[in-house]
């Protein structure tokens, strides 16, 4: 019988990233490298999967390859501003993927970029 090595994550951080002269925003994930059980194949590359529905995540892109790093991150530069997203992060190794997924996480980005101004006060008028 084949172990499947699981991921576990110590955490998943999601961070949505917006500067006003920004035209569009971000979304940048972080993720504590997957535990390896001993004799096991290191993990490869992890896979970012995010969807508009949450449990419905499909494949975004591969991310993060080990090479010795413990703290993992992927910005997603192609978010659309006044959408929902849900992501979730799969770790890979010559085996396969893992079984499960970590922890779901959901972030909005905001309609607009920076805040609309405040109005003037105390306008007056004068007759000349």
């Amino acid at each position: 019988m084949r172990r499947m090595i699981l991921a576990t994550f110590a955490a998943l951080v999601l961070l949505c990233v917006a500067s006003p002269a920004r035209a569009q925003h971000s979304v940048t994930l972080n993720w504590v490298a997957s535990v390896v059980a001993t004799g096991q194949p290191p993990i490869t590359y992890y896979q970012v999967w995010r969807g508009t529905t949450s449990g419905a995540e499909t494949f975004l892109v591969n991310a993060g390859a080990m090479n010795n790093v413990p703290n993992l991150t992927y910005t997603d530069t192609t978010v659309v501003n006044g959408t929902t997203y849900f992501y979730v992060v799969y770790s890979l190794n010559s085996v396969g993927p893992s079984a499960t997924p970590s922890n779901e996480v959901k972030v909005t980005i905001p309609s607009t970029v920076g805040t609309i101004p405040i109005p003037p006060t105390d306008l007056t008028g004068t007759v000349q």
